[in-house]
């Protein structure tokens, strides 16, 4: 996350509003990877949806 702006000479974030960033990118990777798992269970064996919830 630091290499693009200090290669570019570009100002970096303040570590708070990094790891905000780091935070907010991995909760959207989570919500779209349990989404489609959910998707997908189905598809993969009818029983496996009950079995994560």
């Amino acid at each position: 996350m630091t290499t693009w702006p200090r290669k570019n000479q570009a100002l970096l974030p303040g570590v708070s509003v990094s790891v905000r960033q780091v935070s907010q990118a991995r909760s959207v990777a989570e919500q779209r990877l349990y989404e489609a798992v959910a998707r997908a269970g189905p598809r993969a064996d009818p029983s496996l949806a009950a079995a994560l919830a």
